[in-house]
C-alpha cells in the first residue's frame, strides 16, 4: 500500500511540475505575440531601410496612406531612412513610422500611421515590391529562381 501511494504522489509530483514549467514558457515566450485584435491575427515587426534620396517620397507615402505596387523604391540591408513596421498576418493592420539616422540614432520624423483592410493590403503589397529588389539579390517566386550576387540558387 505504502509502494503504491508513493508512486502516486511521484506522478502527481512529475505531472505538477511539467504544467508549471509549461506555464513559465507560455508566460515568457507566448505573451510576446502581437495580436490584431478584430481579427485574431498574430502581427509581425519588421524593419526596412532605405536610401536618404527616397525620405520625401517616403513620408508622403505614409502620410497619404498610399502605398503604390508599382514604385521603384528599393530596400537597402541599411540605410539613414528605416520604416519600422507591424503587419498582421492576414494583412488587415498595419502600423508605420519613419525614422532617420542622426548620428548615433535614429529620429522619428512621422508619427506612427494605422492603416486597416485595404491599406494595410497596400502597405503589404509595397514591402513585398520592395523586398523583391533588396540589394543584390532578384528573387523571381514564379518560377523558384534566387539570383545573389550572380549565383543562381533554386528553392521550393
Amino acid at each position: 500500500m505504502e509502494d503504491r501511494s508513493s508512486t502516486l504522489s511521484m506522478g502527481l509530483m512529475v505531472i505538477g511540475s511539467g504544467m508549471f514549467l509549461i506555464g513559465i514558457f507560455r508566460l515568457f515566450w507566448k505573451s510576446k505575440e502581437v495580436v490584431y485584435l478584430p481579427t485574431g491575427s498574430v502581427a509581425k515587426e519588421q524593419s526596412i531601410f532605405f536610401d536618404l534620396k527616397y525620405m520625401d517620397q517616403l513620408k508622403e507615402m505614409v502620410k497619404s496612406g498610399m502605398f503604390p505596387v508599382d514604385t521603384m523604391l528599393k530596400s537597402e540591408s541599411s540605410g539613414n531612412i528605416r520604416m519600422d513596421v507591424i503587419l498582421s498576418e492576414d494583412k488587415k493592420f498595419a502600423a508605420v513610422q519613419l525614422f532617420q539616422f542622426v548620428p548615433y540614432t535614429y529620429n522619428p520624423i512621422t508619427s506612427v500611421q494605422y492603416f486597416t483592410n485595404g491599406e494595410a493590403s497596400a502597405v503589404a503589397a509595397f514591402l513585398s515590391k520592395c523586398k523583391l529588389r533588396y540589394g543584390l539579390t532578384l528573387i523571381c517566386r514564379e518560377w523558384g529562381l534566387v539570383v545573389y550576387d550572380g549565383y543562381p540558387h533554386f528553392f521550393h
